[in-house]
């Protein structure tokens, strides 16, 4: 076998071609058309459709850009604990599996609950409109499981955020239990003349110091197990910036990823 040039190797890696190869194959193990070749071609015409995974620490701000990049991209947006919940409750082999882990107090598998996963990604909306996952795979175990059930996004987007950052976005949160409006002390304070809805402002338990050191800690650690089984689509976004300029990067780096 002839051995590829540096050119060829770069062409082959800035038109995503190994990848692309890939989601077919996925498609045809998926669907197993009786005509293969009329159905790529198909595939083709029509394009595959995007299928991105985004993640970030506490405070990254990514529930807040998954549902703006899912609205502008037009692509279902899901979340993976929704996702177990939902698959819990739907009745299927699976999802009583699992039940049968919930209902006693246990931890549901990775393999189990990326099974759950892949089941939701092979519903008609997701596999029509292409999907956006938030928050998953949270370690490398769900990371290999997912690869191992051929679930592969195009683009695994990870939100870069310093820790003092999240410290400070989440620390100083409050919300008025009345109103469930909420303010940060620092940035979006309450006016200081209303002092009965001051007096009244709460901090979720989530936000104490010791909650978000924890939450932290533990992402911090498993996402590096991701990162060795999905490196090859990551793009890393810079979630100091503003909503605008973070949801504007997300979108240039999934465009980067996007099969033409």
């Amino acid at each position: 076998m002839a051995v590829l040039s540096e050119d060829v190797l770069l062409y082959l890696k800035e038109k995503n071609i190994p990848m692309l190869f890939e989601q077919i194959v996925q498609n045809i193990i998926s669907d197993a058309p009786e005509r293969p070749m009329s159905y790529i071609g198909d595939l083709m015409r029509r394009g595959i459709p995007l299928q991105i995974f985004i993640a970030g620490p506490a405070g990254s701000g990514k529930r807040t850009q998954c549902k703006n990049i899912a609205d502008r991209l037009g692509v279902v947006l899901i979340s993976s604990g929704q996702v177990l919940t939902r698959g819990v409750e739907s009745g299927s082999e699976t999802s009583q599996l699992a039940h049968s882990y919930v209902s006693r107090g246990e931890r549901v598998p990775d393999t189990l609950v990326s099974m759950i996963m892949k089941d939701r990604l092979s519903q008609s909306d997701a596999r029509e409109k292409g999907w956006l996952v938030e928050g998953y795979p949270r370690n490398a175990q769900q990371a290999q499981a997912v690869e191992e059930c051929g679930v592969i996004p195009q683009v695994f987007i990870l939100l870069d955020l310093p820790e003092d950052l999240s410290f400070r976005r989440l620390e100083h949160r409050r919300y008025d239990p009345a109103t469930n409006k909420e303010y940060h002390m620092l940035d979006n304070p309450p006016p200081a003349e209303d002092v009965a809805l001051c007096e009244r402002l709460v901090q979720r338990d989530a936000d104490f110091h010791e909650s978000i050191a924890k939450r932290l800690a533990q992402y911090y650690e498993s996402i590096e197990g991701v990162k060795k089984h999905l490196g090859a689509v990551i793009e890393v976004v810079d979630a100091r910036k503003s909503v605008e300029d973070v949801e504007r990067d997300i979108l240039a780096a999934v465009e980067k990823h996007r099969f033409r």
